[in-house]
């Protein structure tokens, strides 16, 4: 076990006894690399010992809040753990329903953590049905007619509109890119969560934001906190250039999710 494979195991032991977990899969890990070179660098470097990894967690059915505000306030924001939530009985129903992602989960993925140590009986034939594209492809529209309404809302220079429908859109992609790639839909609306699970699958939307998420006024930051501050704040101010900035940068993330898988 690395020393990597070792905090996560840390981790893992500090949540389970306070978030009602059932189980936990280990769904996929991603290496985060930093290269340094250049004509007044004496030693280049090459660091590939970061890893974020991404989490199913299936909780009980009576847990009244899902572990995602536990792990946070573990982890902060920018968290090493990706963690996607379902409750244990809707993993059961959709695995003798032959779910697509669930049954994928069942038959490949990794189990970290099992409370009961009971084993699931899957009736019938094991063959994974198909990814439902006609669903993705509904996000796929709502991300497009939500990016309209943003672009004419801009011309209007009706600000919060604007970025409003923007955010909309941005999550309507993420939920395509993510749902394309497993057929899992995430029930959240925090874009730095759906950024950080969609580069699990594509690197386009981390070319998009290079700055990543670090940072309260990158770009992606602002449109999310956005998503609150133009419903409720009557000051909200955000500079009609960064939005238009955006609203490029949101339809190209539109066109990236179209073609995954």
């Amino acid at each position: 076990m690395t020393e990597t494979d070792s905090s996560l195991y840390s981790f893992l032991e500090k949540i389970i006894p306070v978030a009602g977990i059932e189980r936990i899969y280990l769904l996929g890990e991603q290496i985060i690399s930093k290269k340094n070179a250049g004509i007044f660098i004496r030693r280049p470097y090459s660091d590939q010992s970061h890893k974020r990894y991404l989490l199913l967690f299936l909780v009980n059915a009576q847990t009244g809040e899902y572990p995602e505000s536990i792990i946070e306030s573990l982890t902060g924001k920018n968290s090493f753990v990706m963690p996607w939530i379902m409750k244990l009985p809707d993993f059961k129903n959709d695995l003798q329903n032959k779910n697509h992602f669930v049954l994928k989960v069942y038959s490949a993925a990794e189990l970290l953590f099992n409370a009961r140590n009971e084993s699931f009986i899957v009736s019938g034939e094991m063959q994974e049905p198909g990814i439902e594209t006609f669903t993705a492809d509904a996000w796929l529209n709502r991300a497009e007619e939500f990016l309209a309404g943003a672009e004419l809302y801009l011309l209007r220079k009706q600000i919060k509109m604007s970025a409003f429908c923007l955010h909309q859109s941005a999550e309507q992609a993420y939920t395509a890119i993510i749902f394309r790639a497993t057929g899992y839909r995430p029930r959240t609306h925090n874009l730095l969560r759906l950024h950080q699970s969609a580069v699990f699958f594509s690197p386009g939307p981390d070319c998009l934001f290079p700055e990543g998420l670090t940072g309260d006024e990158s770009l992606l930051c602002r449109l999310q906190k956005a998503y609150t501050e133009a419903r409720y704040m009557d000051n909200f101010h955000f500079p009609a250039d960064k939005l238009s900035t955006l609203l490029e940068k949101i339809r190209r993330l539109i066109g990236m999710a179209a073609t995954v898988f």
